[in-house]
């Protein structure tokens, strides 16, 4: 940052929607994707969460099921001149040719908000580098983002946060289902200043790839007698069409019966042309998928799925994304079957890949029960935070 940029004088603008899929990276885009990778870094030590924004200039440019506003605070900058945004502030771009030089990102917030289902809740997240917090840039950020959102129908707006587990004697919060807990961090501190309120905690874990093929050999062993009635079948890339309205049908059926606390969440609609959607944006972020289904042998019907991204950034890194048995069909393993059968399947399809990401609420014994078994260790906490407007 320029020496002679007094931080104390800072703006907040709105990213203006890029006129194209692909441009030249402007200083508002560089600086904003150092200032992630550093945040990305801050609790886990590697940069196995940092998503450049190019992957997000599609589905900006794109915005069907979910609006978007992400925000900028910037200094030694004039803005004056800028072009007024839909929410009263000032426009910067990701395009070079589109910007003033000179300037410098003190913050950052990405907004956004379900067109589909969920229009009540608006989530956001609030990034400050070190060197620039306890001066007003967050609070201005998160005060900017709840007008927006209020603006835009929402009622309740959540956000989400990374922790170590807090040590012997460290105080700490934990939420009311009781399950997990965060320290006391300067990130819980400037969460509840502002009204929120820690509703769920969430283990993430990581689990190495290929993984412990004894272990994994045994406990498909032990499943798979359970099981008999029902076929598993793995699929990268697209759903098939013969399959798509039955995952849909099992997709509402995971955000139905979730774990998710006090948050106020809906269940979700999801049809064959929302799935279409989702995996054109995929495919044109660079990232692929790899699914393992399970269907009941006589009747067709689809009671189980899991599926696990990859993406061109992360080389080695995969991220593990729903799993889910329909209630009328547990108690035959087939959770423990199709993640199995699914993390063979991205070995052998992504041989470079050497560990997957998961999230699980902490009161999900069910499923970290299965995860523990597989090998996933936890590495930190994530923390649900919720404020109605």
């Amino acid at each position: 940052m320029p020496k002679d940029v007094a931080v104390s004088d800072f703006t907040i603008c709105q990213i203006a929607v890029p006129r194209t899929d692909r441009f030249e990276a402007s200083w508002v885009m560089d600086q904003s994707d150092q200032i992630r990778l550093t945040d990305a870094q801050e609790v886990l030590g590697e940069p196995d969460f940092f998503l450049p924004l190019e992957y997000r200039v599609h589905s900006l440019r794109r915005q069907v099921d979910e609006w978007q506003v992400p925000l900028v605070a910037v200094a030694g900058v004039d803005t004056t001149a800028l072009e007024a945004g839909p929410h009263g502030l000032p426009l910067l771009s990701w395009e070079r040719e589109l910007v003033p030089a000179g300037g410098s990102v003190v913050g950052l917030t990405d907004l956004s908000g379900g067109i589909t289902d969920n229009v009540h809740v608006a989530e956001l997240t609030v990034i400050v580098p070190q060197e620039h917090r306890r001066r007003g840039v967050g609070t201005a950020l998160l005060q900017t983002a709840e007008r927006i959102a209020a603006q835009r129908g929402a009622h309740t707006t959540q956000a989400w946060s990374e922790h170590h587990r807090p040590g012997p004697g460290e105080p700490s919060l934990t939420p009311p289902t009781n399950f997990g807990a965060i320290p006391l961090d300067a990130t819980a501190h400037f969460a509840q200043a502002h009204g929120y309120l820690l509703e769920q905690c969430e283990r993430h874990s990581v689990c190495e790839l290929p993984g412990y093929e004894d272990s994994l050999d045994r406990l498909w062993a032990e499943a798979l007698p359970l099981a008999a009635d029902y076929e598993l079948r793995t699929i990268v890339g697209r759903i098939p069409d013969d399959l798509v309205d039955r995952f849909g049908a099992l997709l509402e059926h995971f955000t139905a019966e979730m774990p998710s606390a006090g948050l106020d969440l809906e269940p979700e609609r999801w049809d064959a042309e929302r799935i279409r959607r989702g995996e054109a944006r995929r495919a044109a972020a660079g990232r692929e998928t790899v699914t393992t289904l399970a269907l009941n042998r006589t009747t067709g019907e689809l009671v189980a799925a899991t599926d696990i991204t990859t993406d061109a950034t992360h080389r080695e890194v995969c991220f593990q994304q729903i799993t889910v048995v329909d209630s009328r069909h547990r108690g035959h393993r087939l959770g423990l079957l199709v993640k199995i059968a699914n993390h063979r399947a991205v070995h052998q399809h992504f041989p470079e890949r050497r560990r997957v990401h998961t999230w699980n609420a902490g009161e999900n014994s069910w499923m970290l029960a299965i995860n523990d078994r597989m090998g996933f260790r936890e590495r930190i906490a994530e923390a649900a935070w919720q404020k109605r407007l």
